[in-house]
């Protein structure tokens, strides 16, 4: 019976071991994917700023819209 005990044991810390990787791993996935995120949402505000020349059409637009 102590033999098998200590089976159960050592199995249930490599479980424990997995699992406390697993949570690393997931926080890092959240981590990859707010970073991406981010980035994504940089790169289309700079789209924006690049092309200056295009607010005058966005001023006639909203003119167009309240007649």
């Amino acid at each position: 019976m102590a033999k098998a005990n200590k089976v159960i044991d050592q199995v249930e810390s490599k479980l424990d071991d997995i699992e406390k990787l697993v949570d690393e791993i997931s926080l890092l996935c959240m981590d990859a994917r707010k970073k991406i995120d981010n980035f994504k949402e940089d790169e289309s505000n700079e789209d924006i700023e690049d092309f200056p020349e295009l607010d005058e059409f966005n001023d006639l637009d909203e003119e167009e819209e309240k007649e």
